[in-house]
C-alpha cells in the first residue's frame, strides 16, 4: 500500500506541474496567419504522383498537372511527393521542409527525370485583386531539361528580337511576376541569347483580368506533337496546354465496326485524297495531320463519295487523338480518345475499349494465368459501347477475359498477354459473326 500511494503522489505532482506550465507558456508554436500551397508534377518519366503536406494527400497529379490551392497555417511543414505502385507501398520520391509565411503562395514543383527527382520551390506574395482591376500578372518558370532559355511575352505575332526578352531562365528558376492589361498574349521560348533558335512558339492565349497566372516550361510530352511543352496554371490549379503553333494535331483511326466494309477517312470532302484510305475492320491507321481548325471528318465505303458518317470535329492544337469507328452501318459513331503515348518505367499502361454491339455492357477481367473468373471481381465492370478505361498494371503475365451483362460465360478469353514495365497496350473488344462471341484487337498507338 505504501508503494502504491507514493506512485500516485508523484503522478499528481507531475500533472499539477504540467497544468501550471501550460497556463504560462504553450509547448507548441501558435499560428498567426495563413499561406497557400500547391504542387506540380514536372517529371515526364514517372506516372501520376501524390502531393502531400506531411502525410495528408493534397492531390494526385499527372505530368504537367497542378493541385488546387490549399490554405494552411503559417507553421513548419514537410511537403512530399509519392509514387503509387500497383501491389506495393508508395515510393517517396522527394521532400522539402518549409516555414509557411502568412500571405505567401508556395508552388512545389517535382522536377527531374525517371531516375532522380527533387522539389523546386516557387514562392511569391499572394496578390489581392478587386473587381475594378483590368490587369493580370504572370510569372514564368523553367522545369524542363532544356539548357538556359530566353522567354518573350508579347502581343500575338510579335517576333522574338534580342533585347526584348523578359528574362533568361535556367532549370528550376522562375521570373518575378510581371503585370499586363488583360487580353491575348503569346509566349515564345528561345535558346538563351539566340532568338533565331525557337524552342516553343505558343498560340495566342487570352488572359483574364484580376488573376495571377504561372507559365511553366516542361519537357516534351509524347502525347503532344511539339518537342517542348508549355502550360499556363491558374490560381485554382487548372492547367491549360499552350500549343506550339508550328506543329499541327494528329489523329489515328481504328475501324471497329464489324458490319461495315473497308472505309476511307476523308477531311472536308476531299474524296480524291483521303486522309486514310481503305481502312479495313480490325485495323489501325498511322498518324495523319489534322487541320488546325474545325474539320468535317467523313467515313465512306472505300472509293465511294457518300459518307456513312460525317461530323464536325475540333481537336486541341498540337494534340494527338485516337478515333474509334464503332456501331452498325446505319448507326455509326466515332469515339474520340486522347492517344496514349507516354510510357511509365515502373508499370505498364493498359486501355480497354468496348466496340461490341451485341450486348448492353461487358465486364473485363485481367487475372493471373489460370484464374477462375467465377470467383473474381471484374477489373473493369459494366463497360458500355464506345466507352473505355485506362489504368496502370504491374509488369507480368496475365489473361484477359470478357463477359457480357454481369455473367461469367466468356465472350472471349482467357487470352494470354504479357505486360512489361514501360508498355502501352490498347485492347479493343470487337464483334464477330457469332453474336455470342468476341475477339480482341491488341495494339499500341506508339507502334500500331
Amino acid at each position: 500500500m505504501t508503494r502504491h500511494s507514493g506512485v500516485a503522489a508523484l503522478a499528481a505532482v507531475a500533472v499539477a506541474a504540467f497544468w501550471i506550465s501550460g497556463c504560462t507558456e504553450t509547448q507548441f508554436p501558435e499560428a498567426t496567419g495563413k499561406g497557400t500551397v500547391r504542387g506540380i508534377n514536372a517529371v515526364e518519366g514517372v506516372s501520376d504522383v501524390v502531393f502531400l503536406i506531411e502525410e495528408t494527400p493534397l492531390g494526385t497529379l499527372a505530368f504537367k498537372e497542378s493541385s488546387s490551392r490549399a490554405e494552411y497555417d503559417n507553421l513548419n511543414y514537410t511537403f512530399n511527393f509519392d509514387l503509387p505502385l500497383p501491389g506495393a507501398a508508395p515510393r517517396r520520391l522527394a521532400s522539402r521542409n518549409v516555414d509557411v509565411v502568412t500571405d505567401n503562395d508556395y508552388l512545389f514543383v517535382l522536377g527531374g527525370d525517371a531516375n532522380s527527382q527533387q522539389v523546386l520551390l516557387w514562392e511569391r506574395p499572394l496578390r489581392e485583386w478587386t473587381d475594378a482591376d483590368t490587369t493580370f500578372d504572370i510569372d514564368i518558370g523553367h522545369a524542363s531539361s532544356l539548357g538556359a532559355v530566353d522567354v518573350y511575352f508579347d502581343a500575338p505575332g510579335t517576333l522574338p528580337v534580342a533585347g526584348n526578352q523578359i528574362g533568361t531562365l535556367s532549370f528550376g528558376e522562375r521570373l518575378d511576376a510581371i503585370e499586363r492589361e488583360a487580353g491575348d498574349f503569346e509566349l515564345v521560348v528561345t535558346a538563351a541569347n539566340d532568338p533565331s533558335t525557337v524552342l516553343n512558339q505558343g498560340i495566342a492565349f487570352n488572359f483574364a483580368p484580376a488573376q495571377s497566372y504561372t507559365l511553366a516550361v516542361f519537357d516534351g510530352d509524347p502525347g503532344i506533337t511539339a518537342p517542348v511543352s508549355v502550360r499556363v496554371v491558374g490560381e485554382g490549379g487548372a492547367t491549360v496546354e499552350i500549343a506550339d503553333q508550328r506543329f499541327p494535331p494528329t489523329a489515328q483511326f481504328v475501324h471497329a465496326s464489324f458490319d461495315t466494309g473497308p472505309v476511307d477517312v476523308v477531311f472536308d470532302g476531299d474524296f480524291a485524297n483521303p486522309a486514310v484510305g481503305n481502312l479495313e475492320f480490325g485495323r489501325v491507321s498511322g498518324d495523319v495531320d489534322l487541320p488546325a481548325t474545325t474539320t468535317n471528318i467523313q467515313y465512306a465505303p472505300t472509293g465511294n463519295t457518300t459518307p456513312l458518317l460525317e461530323e464536325e470535329t475540333t481537336v486541341a492544337a498540337g494534340s494527338r487523338s485516337l478515333f474509334v469507328l464503332v456501331g452498325a452501318p446505319g448507326d455509326l459513331i466515332a469515339v474520340r480518345l486522347p492517344s496514349v503515348r507516354r510510357s511509365f518505367p515502373t508499370v505498364a499502361r493498359l486501355r480497354l475499349i468496348n466496340a461490341l454491339t451485341n450486348t448492353e455492357v461487358i465486364d473485363i477481367y485481367v487475372t493471373e494465368p489460370g484464374a477462375d473468373i467465377s470467383n473474381r471481381i471484374p477489373a473493369v465492370p459494366g463497360v458500355a459501347l464506345g466507352f473505355s478505361t485506362l489504368g496502370s498494371q504491374a509488369a507480368g503475365d496475365y489473361e484477359i477475359t470478357v463477359t457480357a451483362n454481369r455473367e461469367t460465360t466468356p465472350l472471349v478469353g482467357p487470352v494470354p498477354i504479357t505486360l512489361s514495365a514501360g508498355d502501352i497496350t490498347e485492347i479493343v473488344v470487337l464483334d464477330t459473326a457469332d453474336p455470342a462471341a468476341a475477339e480482341l484487337l491488341i495494339f499500341s498507338s506508339v507502334d500500331p
